[in-house]
């Protein structure tokens, strides 16, 4: 479990969380704790300590990696109670990785990032996409992300990527027809990126709908004047909702 700041400032600080032992990176070097087996203080006593030291309320990035036990997440979400960017690497185990997502996406102002799908079934592409985020960017061009034009309807989300995304034609086409009757002024989302295995047909994606052709973009505009711009290329499409 890693928990890092990426931008390069005297106040921002690096903490990396691994089963027997914290490492801790600052502007004046790295620094690190193992637990002995004689060791009275647990993982948590130490990242308390660790965390009161240097006074940060927020942490700009935190990297859930390999670790063995949940209980982990737990503490970390009691003792780090805001973090700019949730990152779920690939390394991450499936239960842990799905755990996380839900347990540390209440502390997350800004973006969660994943890597993983393996721990992806049912609804939970779904139930994710509902979470109150600013941005999330699933990534697994391996195990690739199943979307429906549902699933686009219902986001809580501002901006979403992901790769890759299995989607077809007709689903692309039945969410921007479901859009253009639509009365809903306060649809969340703002910019979408899909990126796909299987070619796009513009043509089938706008079947039906009414656009007009700007800068090599289709827009298409609602009776209450709010427009959807589309880019649709070979392999990704981008959608964007001017505000």
């Amino acid at each position: 479990m890693v928990a890092k700041n990426v931008q390069q400032e005297d106040t921002l600080i690096s903490f990396r969380f691994f089963h027997t032992y914290i490492e801790i990176s600052h502007i004046h070097g790295i620094e690190s704790w193992r637990k002995q087996d004689s060791e009275e203080r647990s993982q948590s006593d130490w990242l308390a300590h660790l965390l009161s030291i240097f006074n940060k309320p927020i942490i700009q990035q935190l990297e859930i990696g390999t670790i063995n036990h949940i209980i982990y997440l737990d503490a970390i979400k009691n003792l780090i109670t805001k973090c700019k960017i949730l990152k779920i690497c690939e390394n991450c185990s499936d239960d842990l990785a799905k755990i996380a997502v839900i347990k540390l996406s209440a502390i997350t102002l800004e973006k969660v990032e994943t890597y993983k799908n393996r721990f992806v079934s049912g609804n939970y592409i779904s139930d994710i996409l509902t979470y109150n985020l600013k941005s999330l960017h699933l990534n697994n061009s391996m195990n690739q992300y199943e979307v429906n034009f549902e699933d686009l309807l219902s986001a809580n989300i501002r901006r979403l990527s992901v790769h890759t995304a299995i989607i077809t034609d007709k689903e692309l086409n039945q969410f921007v027809q479901v859009w253009m009757k639509s009365s809903d002024k306060f649809y969340r989302l703002q910019r979408v990126y899909l990126s796909v295995s299987k070619e796009l047909s513009r043509k089938e994606i706008l079947r039906g709908i009414r656009y007009k052709n700007v800068d090599n973009k289709q827009r298409v505009n609602r009776d209450d004047m709010k427009e959807l711009i589309m880019d649709i290329g070979l392999k990704y499409l981008i959608l964007e909702f001017p505000r």
